[in-house]
Order: C-alpha cells, then sequence, then structure tokens
C-alpha cells in the first residue's frame, strides 16, 4: 500500500503554494561577477507540476535551491527577491523558520543521490536521523513507514537496502530512496533537481515514472527541473524555459510545445527532434554565454538567426498568448505588423 498522500482532486486555493518574485543571484569569480539568477518570478500551485528547462549555466539550479534559501551566503550574494510559501514569507536569515520549511514543506531531490548521503553511515540510519529531527519519532515507530513507503517508490527489498550504505546501491536505487525519504517528511513541494541524469536509461524511466504516479496519485506539487525537453513534457502542466539566469519562455505544456514563441525555446525543440534517418540533428548556433560577461540587451542576441536592432536592449516578458508570456522583441514586431 502507498503511504496515505493528500488527493490531488482536492480544492486548490487561489494563492500559488510557493511563489518566488524579482530573485536575482550573483556569484564573485576571478573573472567577474556571476550573474547566476537575474530578475526571476515562478510561482507553483497546489498540486501543479511545474517543468523548468534550459542548458547548463541557465540557472536552474541555483533559482531552485534559492527557494529555500539553501544556498549560503556567501559565496552566493542574493541582491533581491522576495519568497513565500503557503503565503508565509521565508525569511532568508531565519534558520528556525526554514528548518521547519525544508524537508517536512519543501522537499528536495538533488541531481546525484549517492552524493547527497553520508558515504559513513547505512541509508536506514540516515533516514531515521532526519525523521527523527523533522518529525520527532523514534526509529522503532517509524521503521514500518519507511518500509513501506520505500516499497512504494519501487524497492523491491526495502529491509536489506536500509541496511546498506549508500556506494553498496545503485544509482537508481539510491535515486529512489532518496524520493522516498522525501515522501516520509510529508512535503507539499517536491522539488526535483534533474533527478534521471546520472542514471541510466532503465533507472531514468523508473525513476520518471515514480514521479509521474506520484503526481497522479498524491497532492504534491511538484517542480522538475532539466534539460531534456522530452522529460518535462511527459508529466508538467506548465514550462518555464531559462536562458543566462534569465526566464525568457513560460506557459502550459500544450502551448509551449505546440507554438513555442522565443527562438531559443524553437531552438530547443528543434534540436530534440530527428527528422530523418542518418539526418544530422538540429543544433542551436553558438554556445552559451559567459555569465560573468554578458552581452548587452538580449542574452541570446549572439545566438538569434532573428536577431535586429531592437534586441540591443534587454526584452521585458510580454503576453505570447492568454497564458502564455516570452521574453523576445519579435513579440512587439508581430503586434507592430498585425
Amino acid at each position: 500500500m502507498p503511504p496515505p498522500l493528500r488527493s490531488r482532486a482536492a480544492s486548490q486555493p487561489e494563492a500559488p503554494l510557493l511563489e518566488v518574485v524579482n530573485l536575482t543571484v550573483r556569484f564573485g569569480s576571478p573573472v567577474g561577477e556571476v550573474h547566476a539568477v537575474e530578475g526571476v518570478s515562478i510561482s507553483v500551485g497546489a498540486g501543479e507540476t511545474v517543468g523548468i528547462i534550459g542548458e547548463s549555466g541557465s540557472g536552474k539550479t541555483v533559482a531552485c535551491m534559492s527557494m529555500t534559501w539553501l544556498l549560503p551566503s556567501p559565496p552566493a550574494r542574493y541582491l533581491s527577491g522576495r519568497i513565500t510559501f503557503k503565503g508565509e514569507e521565508l525569511r532568508r536569515n531565519d534558520e528556525a523558520q526554514l528548518r521547519k520549511v525544508r524537508g517536512s514543506g519543501v522537499g528536495m531531490i538533488f541531481q546525484n543521490a549517492r552524493l547527497s548521503f553520508n558515504p559513513a553511515y547505512r541509508l536506514g540510519r540516515q533516514i531515521e536521523e532526519v525523521l527523527r529531527v523533522q518529525l520527532g519519532r523514534s526509529a522503532r515507530a517509524m521503521l514500518p513507514e519507511m518500509v513501506q513507503t520505500l516499497r512504494y517508490c519501487n524497492i523491491a527489498e526495502p529491509e536489506a537496502v536500509l541496511g546498506k550504505f549508500p556506494h553498496e546501491v545503485s544509482g537508481g536505487v539510491a535515486q529512489r530512496v532518496s524520493i522516498a525519504l522525501a515522501l516520509l517528511s510529508r512535503p507539499d513541494l517536491l522539488i526535483a533537481d534533474e533527478p534521471t541524469t546520472a542514471l541510466d536509461l532503465l533507472s531514468q524511466i523508473e525513476v520518471l515514472s515514480l514521479l509521474a504516479r506520484l503526481r497522479d496519485e498524491s497532492g504534491l506539487s511538484l517542480v522538475l527541473v532539466s534539460h531534456d525537453l522530452g522529460v518535462v513534457r511527459r508529466i508538467a502542466d506548465r514550462v518555464i524555459i531559462m536562458y543566462a539566469g534569465r526566464v525568457v519562455e513560460e506557459g502550459p505544456a500544450s502551448a509551449i510545445f505546440a507554438a513555442p514563441r522565443h527562438p531559443y525555446t524553437q531552438g530547443l525543440l528543434a534540436s530534440a527532434l530527428q527528422q530523418g534517418d542518418g539526418e544530422r540533428l538540429y543544433e542551436v548556433p553558438g554556445t552559451p554565454p559567459d555569465l560573468a560577461s554578458l552581452p548587452p540587451g538580449c542574452s541570446f542576441r549572439p545566438r538569434c538567426p532573428f536577431a535586429f536592432d531592437r534586441c540591443v536592449t534587454m526584452p521585458e516578458l510580454a503576453p505570447a498568448g492568454a497564458t502564455h508570456q516570452a521574453r523576445c522583441h519579435l513579440l512587439e514586431r508581430a503586434t507592430e505588423h498585425a
């Protein structure tokens, strides 16, 4: 039997479960200040699955780790940003408040689950410690629920896995253990930061199937970070495209994949489509920008096949449909010519 989770069909409040407003994060470096995240605003509704897509260095991970102020400062430097969870503002310097939210309110699954566990302790002991701190329950009281939840996460011999060290299990099993740990804390929101990156194909399929099942069977909200369009397309309700630390397009998954409006999104979709046998895949021209030396205006301008003189200024996120936005001057040109 799966653990008792909230019903996805439950009525959803009008206010977002989590809201990030105007988040700007930078890092110092020998070559200059790295603009990791610039003015990013993201909202996640109750029961909603939001996919965040972008190349490496686009700001996806920094934005998600900042949702609970998880990055230490320094080295991170927060220039701006307001984050609310369940209507309450999360104060960056209030560790007592953040400890209550992290895990039991917002759970996180990292890219390489084995590296997120302490290699010196068995998995069962680490899970027990987290649950004791977060829920105040003893290991003996939690054991039946731990075993049940591991089994729900498709782990065939949960008792044996609890007695192993992280290096003694496969990457796929470690990732499913990290998902089970997140579920045991009963979070309202689960952030999965590229959860399939370090896994083989079969393990990727198993982890994605588990996340999809969680989405369908529970009231969990899910933020899925990935550079794989197929992964996000499979389970996301809404999609956010990031480039050079900024949101460049966002909207319902159906709208983004059917009619992308930003040239970068169009390039990503084209690069994922095989046109014919033996035909070379499309590549987005150029290389990702240096975040310590961004070009003036639109950051995608040096790689954009449609760039024109107006692109030397940074465009704002503008409506590209009823619930669809894109950061591109081409939208203005289209409106002018209409």
